[in-house]
């Protein structure tokens, strides 16, 4: 929280954007996704191409030449089907969550490509469940807040050409996601596939690089971790997701686990479309990371 603000401030400030949104004021949602922090971070800036709202009330259909080819006739739970089909076999749990939380769904442009901004509810206690109505939001300014989840523009990697710091290609699961989406990035967690190019080595070195003597340090740098790379985080569980190159799921693509940097602590072997389907719900909506199996 900013120095000056209380949490009745930031309570009433919750108050007066969730009735907004709960009134489909265009002109608050556009602020809500333009002067986002992350979007600005990653684009530096452009334009509201389209929104859809949960009910179709007030929706501005996106531009007919959208990056994903949603149609402009599209509703919320027609695009997110559009968006998702190519992988929507791999993560079903993951689209039901999505649908369940997902208030609005805005298009952006900006000179890197097209964005698409997931609104939802940011609740501050996986006690209380989305409410289902847009009309129902400015009852939860208690629970939470409304937020923006991005998933980056369409990417397709060369299924032969090594990458990053994978020195491989792409595993066709990650190239299928990439497809829909390069990167996902919420307030406390995010992943992307767009650079692969940071392994857990890399991490330890520059968290511990005053520390000479730590022995994590000095495994580090004996290339102890060159095989862990890092596609995702989880700000408040310090935590980085893992592709294990020296471990492999039965297609022969590398197994999913988590790093934790307080601790050092390795775990989870699970397949990358198993660990997603588990994992990216709580992950990318609730900022908390959960192992499959």
């Amino acid at each position: 929280m900013s120095i000056g603000l209380s949490r009745d401030d930031y309570d009433t400030r919750g108050l007066r954007q969730l009735t907004a949104i709960a009134e489909r004021d265009q002109d608050a949602i556009e602020d809500l996704v333009l002067h986002d922090e992350s979007w600005r971070q990653h684009t530096g800036g452009g334009e509201l191409r389209g929104l859809l709202l949960r009910g179709g009330n007030g929706d501005v259909p996106f531009v007919h030449d959208n990056a994903w080819g949603v149609p402009c006739d599209a509703g919320l739970s027609e695009a997110l089907e559009h968006v998702w089909r190519p992988v929507a076999r791999h993560c079903p749990n993951f689209l039901s969550v999505m649908h369940a939380e997902v208030f609005g769904l805005a298009l952006t442009r900006a000179t890197d490509g097209d964005r698409l901004g997931y609104l939802y509810l940011h609740r501050y206690s996986d006690r209380t469940g989305p409410p289902r109505e847009l009309a129902e939001l400015a009852a939860h300014a208690e629970n939470g807040f409304m937020d923006v989840l991005w998933g980056g523009p369409s990417l397709r990697h060369d299924p032969q050409t090594p990458f990053g710091a994978l020195g491989e290609p792409v595993p066709a699961s990650i190239r299928e996601l990439a497809v829909v989406h390069s990167s996902l990035n919420a307030i406390e967690g995010g992943m992307a596939f767009d650079a692969l190019d940071e392994t857990v080595r890399d991490h330890i070195i520059d968290r511990y690089a005053d520390e000479d003597e730590d022995v994590l340090v000095e495994e580090a740098r004996q290339g102890e971790y060159d095989h862990y790379v890092a596609f995702g985080g989880s700000d408040p569980a310090a935590e980085n997701s893992i592709l294990d190159l020296e471990r492999r799921d039965p297609l022969g693509e590398p197994l999913v686990g988590r790093y934790s940097a307080d601790d050092g602590l390795f775990e989870g072997d699970a397949s990358f479309w198993d660990w997603f389907d588990e994992n990216a719900p709580h992950y990318l909506f609730n900022g908390q990371v959960f192992l499959a199996g």
